[in-house]
């Protein structure tokens, strides 16, 4: 149940270091790469006994992908506020952080399953933001002759569910035939090709083809659940655009915390 450093380092010194790398990774600029998983462990917990040693593989081997990713523990026992603030509940509970913003994650946990999990985030290049005509001429570009959907969002966006849906699409989708952009307004309007001649629905999406074109247009709907990463994938291949996305299988139900008389409910394991 506590959290210590490596041989010969006082825990005091690991846990100083962790909170500066968590602190990092929550907090830290929206261009910093590496991201940071983090797993409570309390270790009379049967499946964080039984995670710990995989844990441990896939941290020394994360440290030497081309893009190294941090990977780190929190006692959620003994540090609360933090796990309750990140929704944790049972142990283990492992929370992925991109872009400073906490999400479940929900791969596999093998050592090796773990680190395949790394790579694809840390080789993952977000859609770009839209700011300008030459940063839109610059994404049709880039995009190679591919059918490019274009984000329209108000800022800021990290509290917009519609761009964490049109962002987990992106992600998922990666290497598809299929590129994205978004651009956000604020005091100013988003950057937007017309569509037969009118200004698209903001918040929405657009279908441009390689020559900016803008061909059909998505407006987010007024129940806002309802636009979800497998709905936007429904449209664009309503549009004959080729994309596949299969919805991520839940995260393994943890083991539950312990109650309020500080006893684990599963014994002596």
């Amino acid at each position: 149940r506590s959290i210590g450093g490596p041989s010969g380092v006082p825990s005091s010194i690991a846990l100083w270091a962790l909170a500066v790398l968590f602190l990092f990774a929550v907090f830290g600029p929206e261009w910093v790469r590496p991201m940071l998983i983090a797993g409570p462990i309390l270790l009379r917990c049967g499946h964080c006994k039984e995670l710990a040693p995989k844990w441990a593989e896939a941290a020394a081997k994360s440290k030497k992908l081309d893009t190294p990713v941090p990977l780190a523990k929190l006692d959620a026992d003994a540090h609360g506020d933090l796990a309750g603030r990140f929704g944790v509940s049972g142990y283990p509970t492992l929370k992925l952080f991109r872009n400073g913003v906490a999400e479940d994650y929900s791969g596999g946990r093998e050592a090796d399953q773990i680190v395949a999990a790394l790579q694809k985030i840390a080789s993952f290049v977000p859609p770009s933001q839209i700011k300008s005509d030459d940063d839109l001429a610059a994404a049709l570009k880039a995009s190679a002759g591919k059918p490019l959907v274009l984000g329209l969002f108000r800022q800021p966006v990290k509290a917009s569910s519609a761009y964490k849906a049109f962002d987990k699409l992106a992600y998922e989708t990666a290497g598809q035939q299929v590129a994205y952009a978004w651009s956000g307004s604020y005091s100013a309007p988003p950057v937007m090709p017309l569509i037969n001649g009118k200004k698209p629905p903001v918040p929405g999406l657009l279908l441009l083809d390689s020559s900016g074109a803008a061909k059909f247009a998505l407006a987010v709907p007024r129940k806002k659940e309802e636009f979800t990463p497998e709905w936007i994938a429904e449209w664009l291949s309503a549009h004959d655009v080729d994309v596949k996305y299969e919805e991520a299988p839940p995260p393994e139900e943890p083991e539950p915390g312990h109650g309020g008389d500080g006893e684990y409910p599963y014994g002596d394991d």
